[in-house]
């Protein structure tokens, strides 16, 4: 008898589930879904918005057109940590809300969140079944992005996806009614098959509306704005560090512009370290920390690279001029200089996490580029012992890659200028500060 009981439940509860499955099989209409689960968005519109329009404008266009040969429907914003990529998808989902039936917003940092922003779309959508038997959160994923696939007019945002296999497997098809939007610091979006958008630094204009804004800074005269740009202009115009900078000014400082810069260039590194306030809802990272994770795990190779371009000119050193003068480098630099795979290879990761740009000079073949900042940071980073080397070794490099003032020609004589003007400008400035 107790065998019998025993069976008919078991044989009620396969039929509870079977009825589950069939009617989360079937397809939920998005008209059916109340507000709250077509609009998964934790993060409100930030009032203090800046600049980007053209950017925003750029980004609608890519999501929607057809063009072949393209990954249609997908694009990947990315850039620099702190160039203000998630505060750009942001206003863009609520600039375009009304253009989407449903709009889904995933943390992609790691798995682990990726997956559970899937299951938080199947709990608030009811799109997948999140209690049948003894399922996982990459399973509930997977019937969310079958789902996705069935519906229609929706945007799904993919953020802080620097990780690429991540999401390898659960990213739902795109289409001309069905957009994705990642963010990511990876410049080489085709990874995540998606067309790639720049994030840059702010412009000059934009990145002193946000200061002033940032800083509460009224009335703005003359002065102040002469203060301002040299304090955008030191800052590299990022987005994170000017906002930061905005706050110190207005709590630090009661909004007096004049004092910032001694204060930041005495403080440098304990400025850079306190976080803003203001975005700690969008975003969690100081400028100090938001490339120490990154850099932290870096290969050798990539790490020994970064140190010695922190010393050198932030708008261009050319390859060529790392190769002239790496025998004046260190054995182990030298090595990484000197090998064309393992060079590249180092540049590429640090490109990957976009430290650095590399680009074409007609004239003298490629260079890299670096932001101020990441130099900065990257020099507060070093151990007393590894900056003190690391000076000398630029110092070193610069004298090796220009010829002796004796053998001089005029072609030599071009080319020196050229490395001090897009290579040597900063190193001595930076190797004794």
């Amino acid at each position: 008898m107790r065998k019998d009981q025993r069976t008919i439940r078991e044989d009620q509860t396969a039929i509870r589930q079977d009825i589950a499955i069939i009617r989360y099989a079937l397809p939920q209409t998005v008209e059916a879904m109340s507000a709250d689960a077509k609009f998964i968005v934790d993060f409100e519109r930030n009032p203090k918005f800046t600049g980007r329009q053209a950017l925003l404008k750029e980004l609608r266009s890519k999501l929607c057109e057809e063009r072949p040969k393209q990954w249609n429907h997908r694009v990947a914003l990315y850039g620099l940590g702190g160039v203000g990529k998630t505060q750009l998808a942001l206003e863009y989902v609520y600039s375009n809300q009304s253009n989407y039936q449903s709009i889904y917003w995933i943390s992609a940092s790691n798995q682990s969140d990726l997956l559970s922003g899937f299951v938080e779309i199947a709990r608030r959508t009811a799109c997948a079944p999140l209690y049948i038997g003894s399922r996982t959160n990459s399973e509930i994923a997977k019937d969310v992005v079958w789902c996705l696939n069935r519906q229609h007019n929706w945007l799904l945002v993919i953020d802080n996806l620097d990780d690429v296999p991540v999401v390898d497997g659960y990213l739902p098809k795109a289409a001309p009614d069905k957009h994705i939007l990642i963010t990511t610091r990876n410049q080489h979006t085709r990874h995540v098959q998606a067309q790639g958008l720049l994030v840059s630094v702010f412009e000059e204009e934009e990145a002193l509306e946000l200061l002033l804004s940032q800083a509460e800074v009224s009335p703005i005269g003359d002065k102040e704005r002469e203060y301002a740009i040299d304090i955008v202009k030191e800052l590299g115009c990022l987005p994170l560090a000017i906002e930061q900078a905005g706050a110190h000014i207005r709590q630090l400082l009661s909004s007096d512009l004049s004092e910032f810069l001694s204060l930041y260039r005495a403080n440098r590194s304990s400025l850079h370290s306190k976080p803003s306030e203001e975005i700690r809802n969008y975003y969690k990272q100081t400028v100090a920390t938001t490339w120490k994770m990154s850099v932290d795990h870096l290969s050798s190779d990539s790490t020994s690279l970064l140190r010695l371009l922190a010393f050198l000119n932030p708008d261009g050193v050319l390859i060529l001029f790392l190769e002239d003068g790496k025998k004046g480098l260190g054995t182990d630099l030298k090595d990484i200089i000197g090998d064309k795979v393992r060079r590249g290879e180092a540049a590429l990761e640090l490109e990957k996490l976009s430290l650095v740009r590399r680009q074409k000079d007609i004239q003298f073949g490629d260079k890299i580029t670096i932001h101020r900042l990441v130099q900065s940071t990257t020099q507060d980073e070093m151990p007393h012992d590894v900056f003190t080397n690391m000076s000398m070794e630029v110092i070193e490099i610069c004298d090796a890659a220009f010829p002796s003032t004796n053998d001089w020609t005029p072609e030599l004589l071009s080319q020196s200028r050229v490395y001090f003007d897009s290579s040597c400008w900063a190193t001595f400035v930076l190797a004794y500060d």
